[in-house]
């Protein structure tokens, strides 16, 4: 294995690191655990502080989020705002997020607006960050298979694509549009990419990897 990956859960919205990231295959499979019981908590805050505490550098790095995606303590506004945080972070450190959507145990008896409020949560981080998220209704899905697959079919064709940028006053993230002539390709970028202020060393955005 070329890559290395790490595995961590969130616990009562707690992040626990259950591997770091390693190059070895049967340590990360010993990682691997069903998961356990736990309180109801938004999974981006966990997320922002999983990628606050990496080295930010060149370093490809992708995250997969398996979640329902809700927070149910917060309101809309509330949910906006650490999806917003989730993808600064995630911009700013250049990860793509994939996200699964998968259930609480009580999904059939909760307000299915909750469960569509956290499917579009994790779509929002997804599509923003470059990545996918997967959903078949609001229950379990029946395998994570195929959209492994399909996971590992974008890891494998990515390409870094440049561009200039003018700084505004002060840093944040800006709208960018990716587009190919040849409709027969596929192309997946972030919505949006993080451009440094007016005293940054380093003008030159990139744009997360597309998809052939």
């Amino acid at each position: 294995m070329t890559n290395s990956i790490g595995v961590a859960y969130f616990q009562d919205g707690k992040l626990k690191i259950a591997q770091d990231p390693t190059r070895d295959r049967e340590r990360v499979i010993q990682a691997l655990s069903a998961p356990t019981g736990s309180k109801p908590a938004n999974p981006f805050g966990a997320l922002t502080d999983l990628m606050n505490g990496w080295d930010w550098g060149s370093a490809r790095r992708a995250v997969l989020l398996i979640s329902n995606g809700f927070e149910p303590a917060g309101t809309e506004t509330h949910e906006n705002s650490f999806a917003e945080a989730v993808i600064e972070t995630a911009q700013r450190a250049g990860v793509l997020v994939y996200a699964v959507y998968h259930p609480s145990a009580d999904y059939a008896t909760s307000d299915y607006s909750k469960l569509y409020s956290g499917q579009v949560e994790l779509a929002h981080v997804a599509y923003e960050t470059g990545g996918e998220a997967f959903f078949l209704g609001f229950g379990p899905l029946p395998s994570l298979a195929p959209f492994l697959a399909d996971i590992a079919e974008h890891l494998a064709n990515q390409y870094m694509v440049e561009f200039l940028a003018n700084p505004g006053e002060k840093p944040g993230l800006c709208v960018i549009t990716v587009k190919c002539n040849d409709r027969n390709i596929e192309l997946m970028a972030p919505g949006r990419v993080w451009i440094p202020g007016p005293g940054g060393t380093d003008e030159k955005a990139k744009a997360a990897p597309g998809k052939q």
